[in-house]
């Protein structure tokens, strides 16, 4: 609650064990999450995300066994908010998907990460 006009809410995130949810932690707290995948166990391993205090890079939550932390994208000249990630078969790589808030751009373009 509270800030600039037009600031987002908060992003939230879930952890379902069958029975109930539980709140989990993760390194931004407004903005949006948008896109999640699993490792080759099932796992959670990556999230998509957009950063509203930080909207130039893309924002992605790693699972780094313990917690979830932020890796960042390069710094684009425009918003950039990434809405879906997919693993590539047989590598230990992603693609992730997303746009501008503008206009398309070389960051509105799909980058393997």
């Amino acid at each position: 609650m509270g800030g600039p006009i037009g600031k987002p809410p908060g992003v939230l995130l879930l952890h379902g064990d069958g029975s109930t949810w539980r709140g989990v932690t993760q390194p931004f707290g407004v903005g949006m999450l948008n896109g999640i995948v699993a490792d080759a166990q099932g796992r959670p391993d990556r999230i998509a995300g957009w950063d509203f205090w930080d909207q130039t890079r893309a924002h992605y939550l790693r699972w780094d066994g313990t917690a979830w932390v932020g890796e960042r994208g390069p710094v684009a000249t425009t918003p950039v908010v990434m809405n879906a990630l997919a693993k590539v078969p047989g590598s230990d790589g992603y693609w992730a998907v997303g746009t501008t808030s503008a206009s398309a751009s070389s960051t509105a373009l799909l980058r393997r990460t």
